[in-house]
């Protein structure tokens, strides 16, 4: 028997006991979450994963989820990149995970503190009484350094689509590392330039049907064919991802 198959037994077998059944529904929430199938499984894997000798070169992992603000169904993205990229690189990770173009230009807000690309005339340092910092040359390592630490990505001021980015799990491999990885997804990516959330809601409506042929044909001739917003190919995207070389 595999061993997910075993694990997955010895879960029915606990679910369909009677001390199970006798317990309140608080307690069998909780439960739940500790025999979670997958849960075991990574916590088997991360034990029997062998630490690194006593001087082997070693590489901390970043393990992101990004999902797209103010639109349902989510649309989110599961990566995972080195800690010592910088934030220009985690840009161009996120364009090709989310299926983006990369038009436009973007920031990222942690805190106080914004991320981006200098103007090239009149340069920055603070915004206000936000300090700017030059995203090509910092790595994520300088600001975020906890699981469950938060911050955003804006993309297309005009559009404004912002992205909440959670750093879900640090681990440090051995192993190269030499391309960023998509673990998992869900849904398209907007249209680039649809107008922003609004513009994607109208674009869904003529989807389901909530429109004229005339108004279909006139955004199909403007988009360059069918758009599906229920598509992710997480093959295609991590074929992408292999552009991308770490050293």
């Amino acid at each position: 028997m595999r061993r997910e198959e075993l694990l997955q037994t010895v879960v029915d077998v606990i679910q369909r006991s009677d001390a199970y059944e006798q317990l309140p529904d608080i307690y069998k929430q909780q439960l739940d979450a500790i025999i979670n199938r997958d849960y075991l499984l990574q916590a088997i894997a991360k034990r029997n994963k062998p630490m690194p000798k006593q001087g082997e070169k070693t590489t901390v992992l970043y393990q992101f989820k990004i999902a797209l603000k103010g639109i349902r169904p989510p649309v989110w993205r599961r990566i995972v990149v080195p800690s010592h990229i910088t934030f220009d690189q985690l840009h161009d990770i996120i364009q090709i995970a989310m299926g983006w173009e990369n038009n436009h230009l973007y920031e990222f807000e942690i805190n106080d503190i914004v991320i981006d690309i200098p103007d090239e005339e009149y340069g920055f340092s603070f915004v206000g009484w936000r300090e700017k910092y030059d995203a090509r040359t910092v790595e994520l390592s300088r600001f975020i350094k906890k699981e469950g630490e938060k911050f955003t990505y804006t993309y297309d001021f005009g559009d404004n689509w912002v992205h909440l980015v959670t750093l879900e799990k640090i681990e440090t491999t051995a192993d190269p590392f030499r391309h960023p990885v998509c673990l998992k997804g869900k849904r398209a990516c907007p249209p680039e330039d649809v107008g922003g959330i609004y513009g994607y809601m109208e674009v869904t409506d003529l989807i389901e049907g909530n429109g004229t042929k005339e108004e279909m044909e006139e955004f199909m001739e403007w988009y360059g064919g069918a758009y599906d917003p229920e598509h992710f190919d997480i093959d295609e995207v991590n074929k992408q991802l292999q552009t991308i070389v770490f050293f």
